[in-house]
């Protein structure tokens, strides 16, 4: 069995040695964000390790409303952060206050469950466990609703 794997022409390590606990939060370059309980269950569920369980959790920046986890997949920091609901004015409030809380996130990742698409384009059956990836994003609520 091979210690590695290729990504993209680099050899990476599947061990899963833990880092060692970020010194402040600026130590996170990865977020994860979820809007339902559903969707962060799922994402905590892969955690390797939590950090909080290792001491106080760290801080937010002043006026950041915000919840957020912080642990280990593998061997990055990471932090899951819990959207108060659904709405993009949710996901805008959460966005607005993320940056400044940990500010060197690199890559943001939001996990969401799909309830709108139930086959590929070759008509395969999507279930639970697929990952989708989009190359597009539709508005689908900005419309007029016309008297006719």
């Amino acid at each position: 069995m091979a210690s590695g794997r290729a990504i993209t022409g680099k050899a990476v390590s599947i061990n899963n040695h833990r880092p060692q606990r970020p010194v402040t939060r600026r130590d996170f370059e990865i977020a994860v964000i979820c809007a339902l309980p559903l969707e962060a269950n799922a994402v905590e569920a892969v955690f390797d390790h939590y950090w909080d369980d290792d001491g106080p959790p760290y801080d937010k920046a002043r006026g950041d409303p915000n919840t957020y986890s912080t642990g280990t997949v593998r061997r990055h920091n990471v932090i899951l952060a819990y959207m108060p609901g659904m709405r993009k004015a949710n996901a805008a409030a959460l966005a607005a206050n993320i940056w400044p809380s940990f500010p060197n996130i690199k890559l943001a990742v939001i996990v969401s469950v799909c309830g709108c698409i139930p086959l590929t384009p070759d008509g395969d059956e999507i279930v639970l466990g697929d990952v989708i990836i989009s190359d597009k994003v539709v508005q689908y609520d900005l419309a007029r609703q016309m008297p006719e």
